[in-house]
């Protein structure tokens, strides 16, 4: 196993692995580790590898003898400065520049240099949580090294190398783990209900984890490499597993599963580590025999129904040809453009889905119905999703070069402050069909949270308002709460966050006891060990705000600085979690509609709002309101707190003095905005922080008191009709059908 390290890469080979490009055979490469003392001579090595058609290899230092060796040989190497000297190379520029002088730039290039990337193999160890894929995250005190790495890594244009062995995981849990599902033989698979993928091996799994926990931070355009893998041939007593057939299954499907095309939903390549103890498929075509393996159940690329594209086409890195059944999210599922890529890249994406793809584009033509927005990503979305649900939603289907990605994250909250809405048991069922498995609730209320086990569906629950004076004064009623509302519902029932009430913000008496209540609920999430899983936060207005226009002046009202917010978001730092806000552009638009367009608030198509501080034109009202947040929390130092909208909705009826409130304008809000944000997308000044919004609210709610409009914010009425078109559904008339 290989230490942490800083690597270099000599090749091409990484660059066409960062966009997830992939011949007709999987790129494939071994570690060529010597801490040995009867291995062959380099040279020797080299006619091996060149004999098995092994094209790209990773070592661990930079001996010249090897160097050597591997000159005009063709073949590509990612080399290693080893750990002992990353002391001098941090403290020595002069000292890291004749290290690459003497190494890289000696040798160039003549071991196939065309390009050179900059990264640090890291161990699955670094994550707090793989299981599931989708709640991967990484341990609390490694981000504040993780994310300077792949700050470096996205500068650079590289990727993450992370060291994976679903072999561990097997021989310290082999009673409860498919010895088939971590060796990629035939299995039923795991489901994950966060996310709805059905993964057919461990490392799968364990690569989407990665991907989770590089997102959870603001870094899911960053790209990886799996930099080790493998199985062992021979073990000692306690490592159960470990054995030549086993290892023979393990990396023998390993490398089949490349050759064929294989990915995760976000694809991927990598490494394998082990020498032929036993018969490898080293090259395309070439499969184990006596076992039922991967390569038993995949047609060759040639008979594959669906497109492939090579590294100079446009579409689809990879179309994956399916073991079994296709891998397809449960669900709805929809693919979307990636806005930070570049243009040329989108572009090309585009122009394939609209040709070789052979999505239907025409509803995307101009005077269409799918014209507007007229932009690249939201055409771009159009295509690549009429492509993905015509492919039957098959994981690999969405990626074009690394532009595309899958959502299924659809936030609402279920407010239930009235006395018609069906019983929970139905939301549930309601929730599901129309693929929505993100909501927020107002309570704990235990029918409702029974309702919700196992169900898939992620929850953020709420300590209601009027029991913060006392949560803030008896942590063992807290510990108490904890207990029975939360530790006794898991893991059944998906919990994932708490809000420590609601809009405390804007209640002067229950205000004092807000800080101290968080602090007790995040204590009692420590003690019962999910501070990791469940988060702490607490919903605010937008009238915590002193100054939101223009955004870059974003400033916190000041007499809630200091005794609130300051000590709020610490405890939210401290504990990984977010900064929640309830944004309504609505309420801005109703009290300012002579100076407010109606289309920058709904986000519909407009000539925008121009910030001439920060020099960015913002399209429409909401984004402006969130880096209003961004500008108010970098004004206080936390600039690196995330940032959830926890509400935002348009009502579709008010009373006469509610301007604008009525059911085309709240179609066209909701609608905007779920289009907007669904797949990931960060703001004009934080494109690289994805945003989550929860849409107000799933029902209309007879019961709640104030103006008309309070009552009529729902996207269903209580029996369960849409009040308008679902924007949950479709992000464009027949954009969703396959």
């Amino acid at each position: 196993m290989a230490m942490a390290m800083v690597t270099l890469t000599f090749s091409f080979f990484f660059l066409l692995l960062s966009t997830f490009a992939f011949a007709d055979t999987g790129f494939v490469g071994i570690n060529y580790g010597r801490v040995a003392n009867n291995l062959p001579t380099p040279p020797k090595v080299v006619e091996l590898l060149k004999s098995k058609g092994i094209t790209k290899v990773k070592l661990y230092d930079t001996d010249s003898v090897v160097l050597t060796a591997f000159a005009n040989s063709g073949i590509s190497l990612v080399v290693t400065l080893p750990n002992e000297v990353l002391s001098n190379a941090a403290n020595d520029q002069s000292f890291a520049d004749n290290w690459v002088q003497a190494n890289i730039t000696k040798y160039y290039p003549a071991n196939q240099n065309r390009s050179h990337c900059l990264s640090s193999p890291i161990a699955l160890s670094a994550l707090n949580n793989s299981y599931p894929a989708s709640a991967g995250i990484f341990k609390p005190e490694l981000v504040s090294v993780v994310k300077p790495m792949l700050e470096l890594l996205r500068k650079s244009g590289s990727y993450v190398m992370v060291n994976i062995y679903p072999f561990f995981a097997y021989s310290a849990n082999s009673k409860d783990i498919s010895l088939d599902y971590a060796l990629f033989k035939t299995n039923p698979g795991v489901v994950d209900s966060g996310n709805g993928l059905k993964y057919s091996n461990m490392l799968e799994a364990q690569v989407d984890a990665v991907y989770a926990a590089m997102s959870a931070i603001g870094f899911n355009d960053v790209k990886l490499t799996v930099s080790e893998t493998g199985w062992p041939s021979l073990g000692d007593e306690n490592e159960i597993g470990a054995s030549k057939e086993n290892a023979a299954a393990y990396n023998g499907n390993l490398m089949v599963t490349v050759q064929s095309g294989k990915g995760t939903p976000e694809l991927w390549s990598f490494y394998p580590t082990q020498e032929q103890v036993y018969d490898m498929p080293f090259t395309q075509g070439q499969g184990q025999s006596g076992n039922s393996t991967i390569h038993d159940q995949v047609p060759s690329p040639a008979s594959s129904p669906n497109p492939r594209v090579t590294t100079n086409s446009t579409g689809p890195d990879v179309t994956p040809t399916p073991t079994s059944t296709p891998t397809s999210t449960q669900g709805q599922s929809w693919c979307v453009a990636n806005a930070n890529v570049e243009v040329s890249k989108l572009q090309n994406g585009l122009d394939y889905a609209c040709g070789e793809g052979g999505a239907d584009c025409r509803p995307i033509q101009e005077g269409a119905t799918c014209y507007d927005p007229n932009t690249l990503e939201a055409h771009a979305s159009y295509a690549f999703n009429s492509y993905y649900q015509k492919q039957g939603r098959k994981a690999g289907s969405c990626n074009f070069g690394g532009t595309a990605r899958v959502v299924n994250e659809h936030p609402v909250n279920y407010g239930r402050i009235a006395n018609n809405l069906p019983p929970p048991e139905e939301v549930v069922q309601l929730l599901k069909s129309k693929g929505i498995n993100k909501v927020k609730i107002y309570d704990v209320d235990r029918q409702v949270l029974k309702a919700f086990a196992s169900s898939g569906i992620s929850l953020i629950v709420c300590m209601r308002n009027e029991l913060l004076q006392q949560a803030s004064r008896d942590q063992r009623f807290v510990d108490k709460w904890v207990s029975d509302n939360i530790v006794k519902n898991l893991p059944k029932t998906k919990i994932e966050g708490i809000a420590v009430g609601n809009e405390i913000i804007d209640d002067p008496k229950t205000l004092p006891f807000l800080v101290e209540a968080m602090k007790n609920v995040y204590d009692a999430l420590v003690k019962s060990k999910l501070d990791s899983t469940v988060k702490v936060s607490s919903p605010v207005s937008s009238s915590c705000l002193n100054a939101s226009y223009p955004p870059s002046a974003g400033k916190f009202k000041p007499e809630l600085i200091k005794t609130v917010l300051k000590p709020m978001l610490d405890i939210i730092r401290k504990s990984g979690s977010y900064f929640s806000i309830n944004l309504y552009p609505v309420f801005a638009y109703i009290a300012n509609s002579k100076d407010i367009n109606l289309d920058y608030a709904l986000m519909n198509p407009n000539d925008g709002v121009f910030d001439n501080v920060s020099q960015i034109k913002y399209p429409n009202m909401i984004e402006a309101q969130i880096d209003a947040t961004y500008a108010a929390l970098a004004a206080i130092g936390f600039n690196d707190v995330k940032l959830v909208v926890t509400e935002s909705g348009w009502p579709s009826a008010g009373g006469k003095k509610e301007i604008g409130a009525n059911k085309k304008n709240a179609a066209a809000f909701n609608g905007n905005l779920w289009k907007r944000f669904k797949g990931g997308v960060g703001t004009p000044k934080r494109p690289q922080d994805s945003i989550t919004v929860y849409i107000f609210a799933l029902f209309n709610e007879n019961q709640k008191p104030g103006l008309r409009s309070e009552r009529n914010f729902g996207l269903l009425y209580p029996d369960k009709k849409e009040v308008y078109d679902m924007p949950f559904q479709k992000t464009c008339p027949d954009s969703e059908q396959a």
